[in-house]
């Protein structure tokens, strides 16, 4: 299956934002169909903490 420049660009900026969770690219007929994204939220995040290395600008775990 090809990888389209929209489809390269969408997966870059997803590994670029966060490591955690699910991106989902759905084709049809060999063109993007769909984009989902799935993210895991711990009730800490959800209330608005803030992990201090994500401010850093360190992309690797």
């Amino acid at each position: 299956m090809s990888v389209s420049d929209e489809e390269r660009s969408i997966i870059h900026h997803w590994r670029r934002i966060t490591k955690r969770g699910q991106l989902i690219l759905a084709k049809l007929d060999g063109r993007l169909d769909n984009c989902e994204v799935k993210v895991q939220h711990n009730r800490s995040s959800f209330m608005g903490s803030v992990d201090p290395g994500l401010d850093s600008g360190d992309t690797d775990d």
